[in-house]
């Protein structure tokens, strides 16, 4: 299983990279714990801690930094987060996406789960990254 650490965030752990079905489907799925030492709790809130939904948002996009299906990718927009849940100190977060390329346009809607149901929705927009020159 693939890590990585966020300068923020704790390690997500790639559960499932990019996979097409029978149906012609791409999804992709990931895991992260959040840490009760995440620096954003003491305000977020003194006496009953809720991760904040940009912190949310920040995972999805590192998830999909890690599974996107056709290679490197670079965000283009935050299309749309829907919070439908809270999510506290040391909750297993489980973020399900799923892909769709149209155009050049790289899509990835992401549902995002915790011990207590859905916690969020939200649509990432990207474009495939340019070559880097070495």
């Amino acid at each position: 299983m693939r890590r990585r650490a966020s300068p923020v965030l704790g390690a997500i752990e790639v559960i499932r990279r990019a996979e097409t079905d029978d149906r012609d489907v791409t999804t992709s799925r990931t895991e992260v714990t959040v840490s009760p030492d995440e620096p954003v709790f003491p305000g977020h809130y003194p006496d009953f801690p809720i991760f904040p939904g940009v912190c949310e948002v920040e995972y999805v996009h590192l998830s999909a930094l890690l599974t996107a299906p056709d290679g490197p990718v670079e965000l283009v927009a935050l299309d749309s987060a829907r919070f439908t849940g809270p999510v506290h100190p040391g909750d297993r977060i489980d973020i399900e996406m799923r892909w769709t390329t149209t155009d050049g346009v790289v899509v990835c809607s992401a549902s995002v789960r915790g011990p207590r149901g859905e916690c969020a929705n939200v649509r990432l927009r990207y474009r495939p990254a340019p070559e880097s020159k070495n």
